[in-house]
């Protein structure tokens, strides 16, 4: 019989390790934040998934959230976020 593995580890940009789900699929770049807290950052889309550590340690998908940068009148660069999904923290 052979073992499914339901998560891996995924290196973050500050050199740490991470276990995620095996469906997990890295973006631009992954950041680790104080208190079990992620962000997986797509750059060319402006997605940024944010992801808690649940009691198995393992880095879950809680919501996120996109930013754009619009011109206003002036022609100044401003950024918009828009949420996409609510947090379930």
């Amino acid at each position: 019989m052979v073992l499914k593995l339901e998560s891996y580890l995924i290196e973050t940009a500050t050199t740490n390790w991470l276990r995620v789900p095996k469906w997990f699929q890295k973006g631009s770049s992954l950041i680790d934040l104080p208190d079990g807290i992620a962000m997986n950052v797509q750059a060319s889309t402006g997605e940024v998934e944010l992801h808690a550590k649940d009691f198995e340690g393992v880095y879950r998908f809680i919501g996120s959230f996109s930013v754009q940068a619009m011109l206003d009148q002036e022609n100044r660069k401003t950024a918009y976020v828009r949420n996409k999904y609510e947090f379930n923290i």
